[in-house]
């Protein structure tokens, strides 16, 4: 069930998120939950750049290495 959230944004935030909204041909309301989750889904996920510096970091490979292992033995626990 939805649930309703108030949000308290300065005017000048608010007249910058009604014009982007009207842009868009958006409520204002589906505007901000649109963003919202493209956001939250990007912030799930690791860029190309980022994940380059990682896979050169013979640490991270190890640690990778380590826990794929450990899944294949079963040593591991689910936290909820």
């Amino acid at each position: 069930m939805p649930k309703t959230v108030t949000l308290r944004l300065p005017d000048k935030t608010y007249k910058q998120v009604k014009t982007a909204a009207m842009s868009e041909n958006r409520s204002i309301s589906n505007y901000i939950e649109t963003h919202l989750l493209e956001h939250l889904f990007e912030s799930d996920f690791v860029d190309d750049v980022e994940m380059s510096s990682y896979t050169r970091d013979p640490k991270f490979s190890k640690g990778i290495e380590s826990a794929l292992n450990d899944v294949k033995k079963k040593k591991y626990k689910i936290v909820a």
